[in-house]
């Protein structure tokens, strides 16, 4: 329907909606086309306002309104044009077409110029109450009209791709829609969008290191393919099936050495991993048995486990994996939202199991890496470690593997080393589909998030370098075998195990480097107090004797004195200085090495039978086990006794308003530094 501009500016006034009792009616098609709205508009809608009388020239827009793929069909939904910015145009409601079945917009736009304005156009959604830019534009001619009942122009927020091109011209921009009628390939652009539409007969790929985000809502007529390191990020709801995500593991179908594997998609069949694949679950509720198979037990098949197919969020070892390049591909519907996993924590009543209880073997679960910081971060309620255990194969083609082959990664201290490298290799991701332990401290459930997924590995944020956290990272090696361990000093840490800073180490392996704490726990990361002192016991075991070398790897963060103690040479070592070297004249295990920040503290450690430290503000004492409860007192360095109390009152210690500075505490025979701060 067209309206000549001179009949049209002599015959039409803009009426307050407000006010607008009744008009006659052969003014009711031209009302649609101007802009009258119902009386019942909403209080969100936008105060879009024309005179066409201050016009010359007009022309009409027969349009389809469309928001993120849905037609607007509200009786308060609107549609304006604008030039620079002015509104040129409005109308609404749109109008229900019975025969062609669908709700069209009729839009006059005015102007002054006969011809070559570019007019853009904003849509109002009363529905979802928001207003959105429209990706079209038309160039304004007098008296032309642009689409027709049955070809209406389509005017939405979404950026359409023809095979070659967007219609806007541009890649869309962060946040924008986005609809593909054509073959998508990202070498012509990463997409970030709040919304996705994959034709019938399209296929989107997304190459290595590659991207596509969607926020809102993705929906898949076609194929998704996501090639080996190329990621997809969904934050929101998806439609279809159509998912082809490839993965390439660290050894192929003619290798039998071990991926730790997940699946990305819903219900992967296992057949998936290979027609050769040997697969196997791991089953926590098993005993580790520390003096039988040391843990084998619990590596099952998925049929002994009862599984037929892959479950969400849960990790498998596989050897012989994928095609020959290691490769395997996952089709069906991804795995998308929120994500429960139950932990379970078996109670054997077996001392010797106490360390093995509450390992869970896990996988992300989507097609796209994880932040391992947010992975932490969602899981700080979970009563599990703040760690993670990688495997990472050292040859277990030609025997089995062991607990040394892990890569040992805690949130605030950073990552141990493997036999494998495993320190090269960390960057703070966790890839799609890549499995890893956990420790549950009881049966719970583990959670994995939208917001965990990462576009890319973010190279800045690869290895956690805590600048602010003092920590050494010990190194351990000899007869062609390494093994690295975490000391870190933290003000809320204890001397005891601390679940977000402690990570036991894993036992069953012939070559052996950790800490101990005064509760006897084997910790192959640990944190301690800020200003702890007193010297910690490394434990050694090797089956090999000859020369052996003990370090610092991460020298450029040091900036003290770190002294170890050698009980056999009865040898005082700086390892901020120099590495040191002994000799291991038989194998088997050795408790030989003290470790402390104080060379006196070294001295003393063989006298006296308690420890102090502060932690959240508090001075502790621990005596050891079976000790005569003593008298302890705080003192000044002037020699003023500040506090005066037993040990098992000594937890009311509270130092949080002492001036800082260095104190002593004494039980009359021997004392020792702390500083409060």
């Amino acid at each position: 329907m067209f309206f000549g501009t001179k009949s049209l500016v002599k015959t039409i006034r803009i009426v307050n909606m407000h006010y607008l009792n009744f008009i006659k009616s052969y003014f009711i098609s031209v009302i649609f086309v101007v802009g009258m709205l119902t009386s019942q508009f909403l209080k969100a809608q936008p105060n879009w306002q024309i005179d066409p009388g201050n016009f010359q020239y007009s022309m009409t827009v027969t349009s389809l309104l469309e928001i993120n793929g849905d037609t607007l069909e509200s009786n308060n939904d609107r549609i304006a044009a604008f030039f620079n910015g002015e509104v040129r145009g409005v109308t609404s409601p749109t109008v229900y077409i019975a025969s062609l079945d669908r709700h069209l917009a009729f839009l006059t736009v005015f102007s002054n110029n006969v011809s070559g304005e570019v007019i853009s156009f904003k849509i109002y959604d009363a529905t979802n109450e928001q207003e959105e830019e429209v990706i079209t534009t038309v160039t304004f001619s007098d008296g032309s009209q642009v689409g027709t009942n049955t070809q209406p122009q389509f005017l939405t927020n979404v950026h359409v791709w023809n095979g070659s091109s967007w219609d806007s011209g541009n890649l869309p921009a962060t946040g924008a829609g986005a609809r593909l009628s054509a073959n998508y390939n990202t070498t012509s652009g990463n997409l970030d969008v709040d919304y996705l539409d994959v034709q019938n007969d399209v296929t989107l790929t997304i190459n290595p290191q590659a991207y596509v985000k969607v926020k809102t809502e993705l929906n898949n007529q076609g194929t998704v393919h996501v090639k080996p390191g190329g990621s997809l990020l969904t934050l929101g709801s998806i439609t279809g099936d159509g998912f082809q995500i490839d993965r390439i593991t660290t050894f192929d179908q003619n290798t039998g050495r071990y991926s730790v594997v997940g699946s990305p998609i819903e219900e992967a069949s296992f057949s998936l991993l290979g027609s050769q694949a040997l697969i196997y679950a791991y089953d926590e509720s098993a005993a580790y048995n520390t003096t039988g198979n040391t843990g084998l037990d619990r590596f099952k098949t998925p049929a002994q486990m009862g599984e037929s197919t892959m479950q969400k969020g849960k990790g498998y070892f596989s050897a012989f994996t994928g095609d020959e390049k290691g490769e395997v591909t996952f089709e069906g519907k991804i795995n998308s939202g929120t994500i429960l996993i139950p932990l379970s924590y078996t109670n054997h009543g077996d001392a010797s199991e106490v360390d093995h209880q509450g390992y869970n073997l896990v996988a992300n679960p989507y097609p796209a890496p994880i932040s391992y910081q947010s992975f932490i971060s969602e899981n700080s309620a979970t009563n599990m470690d703040e760690t993670i255990y990688l495997w990472d194969d050292f040859g277990s083609e030609n025997g089995r593997g062991t607990n040394q082959d892990y890569l040992v990664v805690n949130a605030t201290l950073g990552n141990t080393d493997s036999r494998s490298d495993g320190e090269n290799k960390w960057d703070g991701f966790i890839r799609s589909g890549q499995g890893f332990f956990v420790k549950a401290n009881t049966s719970t459930n583990l959670i994995f998030t939208d917001d965990m997924k990462e576009s890319g590995n973010n190279d800045d944020a690869g290895f956690f370098r805590q600048s602010k956290v003092e920590r050494y990272k010990l190194k351990l090696e000899g007869k062609g075998r390494s093994k690295a361990i975490i000391l870190g000093f933290l003000s809320d840490a204890t001397p005891s195990k601390d679940w977000a800073y402690d990570a036991l180490a894993l036992s069953n392996a012939d070559f052996q480097f950790y800490s101990t704490n005064p509760e006897g726990n084997k910790l192959a990361i640990q944190g301690l107090p800020k200003r702890y002192e007193e010297p910690v016991s490394l434990m050694l075991q090797t089956r090999e004797t000859g020369t052996y070398s003990m370090s610092i790897m991460n020298l450029q963060e040091v900036n003290n004195s770190v002294w170890l103690y050698d009980k056999i040479t009865s040898q005082y070592v700086d390892l901020s200085v120099q590495a040191y070297d002994f000799n291991v004249s038989s194998p088997g295990y050795s408790d030989r090495f003290l470790i402390s920040r104080e060379k006196e503290a070294l001295a003393l450690k063989e006298h006296r039978n308690w420890n102090a430290y502060i932690s959240n503000s508090f001075i502790k004492v621990e005596q050891q086990r079976f000790s005569t409860t003593k008298q302890y007192k705080l003192v000044s360095l002037a020699g003023h006794t500040i506090i005066s109390s037993t040990v098992d009152d000594v937890e009311s210690w509270f130092v949080g308003d002492l001036p800082s500075g260095l104190y002593l505490i004494s039980d009359d025979i021997h004392t020792q530094k702390i500083f409060v701060e």
